[in-house]
């Protein structure tokens, strides 16, 4: 079984703590089928200025 986890909470070098429950679920998940995981990540902030 392959599992595919999508989540916008993952760990990063600026929040290493955010969605660290993503990492723990994910790697008890492996222990019995294949995960990959896709972090989804904005291309950028909209300001103010982008109207």
């Amino acid at each position: 079984m392959r599992v595919a986890v999508v989540t916008t909470w993952f760990p990063t070098l600026v929040a290493a703590s955010r969605g660290s429950f993503v990492v723990r679920d994910a790697l008890a998940i492996a222990r019995h089928a294949g995960v990959r995981v896709i972090h989804l990540v904005p291309r950028r902030t909209m300001t103010a200025a982008d109207g």
